[in-house]
């Protein structure tokens, strides 16, 4: 088995589905299209248990954990996510003057939300533990906020796996999760927003832990018999509770789990698949894609719903136009890759390598 040939694919589905969910909620209401769109924010569960997935392939030859391999991992990190967020959070702040100034509405957040703390909290990647600046200085950001809150336990928590053979960070997500569920239900949780669907606390990545941790299941044991027949009974079963759960008070601490164990039996159906080459293709732009969707998604939802005339607002011209809008984004995501992404994911690497250097002349 090849582990590594369905990745770009499930990434390709994951930002198409998360491409799905935002333009969905600017389709006309009563659109099955609108209804099964909804269903598409699941996508960011799969971009977390394929990043831990591949995380652990990128530290296997890492036995011992110290400063300088901590360091070398948070660096390479750093500079295949920061450029272009970077770049996101004035781009996003000039698109939402524009549409104040001229069309007297913000899409995603008002300009006066960008406070220098909520600025400076995404510089820093630790937005995900700061409501104001969580999801509103770069639309989506929440996820880059949970990933690098991720970042920063998981070389401990997979060298701990490493020597122990289990996963440790699994028992600490539903730690996690029941420790906010008790909080919660004590009353004694404040500012954190809404308890809500795509809320604060839905976003935390207390919440989301249980996707990564299954996702280092799925590395460490996609060979195991027992774990693959186990995620094959369960994934069915986590689809029908995620539909029954979406929107529920309290399923917003349940839907991350089931949507994360539903992804691993995606996952495990790919394997020994061949994807179509689109997918691999959409996959390998997947973090671009996220990052600069949300304009054209606006942008032309905006179109549909404001100049399309009534009989030309079915459920297939929806679909045409959500497909318009996936090229579209690809087309600029190539440029983004090209020029923004490959550069600095190279330079992270020469930096990498050369601590890497510097740490042999040492030991010499």
């Amino acid at each position: 088995m090849n582990n590594f040939k369905h990745v770009d694919a499930l990434r390709g589905i994951a930002v198409l589905l998360v491409v799905l969910v935002h333009f969905g909620q600017l389709v006309p209401p009563g659109q099955i299209f609108g209804f099964l769109s909804k269903f598409g924010q699941y996508g960011v569960q799969l971009f977390f248990v394929m990043s831990a997935f591949t995380l652990c392939h990128s530290m296997k030859k890492v036995r011992e954990l110290n400063s300088r391999s901590y360091s070398k991992f948070l660096i390479r990190r750093f500079f295949r996510i920061a450029p272009l967020y970077y770049l996101a959070i004035p781009l996003y702040f000039l698109f939402s003057y524009i549409c104040l100034k001229y069309l007297r509405q913000t899409p995603y957040t008002s300009t006066n939300d960008y406070t220098i703390k909520a600025v400076l909290s995404n510089v820093l990647f630790v937005h995900g533990l700061y409501q104001p600046g969580n999801n509103t200085i770069v639309p989506g950001g929440w996820l880059i906020g949970a990933e690098f809150l991720f970042y920063a336990t998981f070389p401990f928590v997979y060298v701990w796996a490493l020597r122990r053979r289990i996963i440790i960070g699994f028992a600490i997500s539903i730690a996690f999760v029941a420790t906010i569920i008790l909080v919660l239900l004590q009353g004694k949780i404040a500012r954190m927003g809404e308890i809500e669907n795509n809320g604060f606390v839905y976003f935390s990545v207390f919440n989301q832990y249980p996707c990564f941790a299954i996702g280092m299941l799925y590395y460490f044991y996609s060979k195991n018999n027992r774990f693959r027949l186990g995620i094959a009974m369960l994934a069915p079963l986590g689809v029908i509770c995620i539909v029954l759960l979406h929107d529920r008070p309290w399923g917003l601490f349940l839907t991350p789990l089931f949507a994360g164990i539903s992804s691993v039996g995606m996952a495990q159906y790919f394997e020994y698949r061949t994807s179509p080459d689109f997918l691999s293709k959409v996959g390998r732009l997947s973090f671009s894609i996220y990052i600069l969707h949300f304009i054209p998604v606006w942008f032309f939802g905006k179109v549909y719903q404001s100049f399309f005339p009534f009989h030309l607002k079915g459920e297939l011209v929806s679909l045409i136009i959500y497909i318009f809008i996936v090229g579209i984004t690809y087309a600029i995501s190539l440029v983004s890759n090209m020029y923004i992404e490959l550069p600095f994911i190279s330079l992270g690497q020469k930096l990498s390598n050369n601590m890497k250097e510097i740490e042999a002349h040492r030991t010499e």
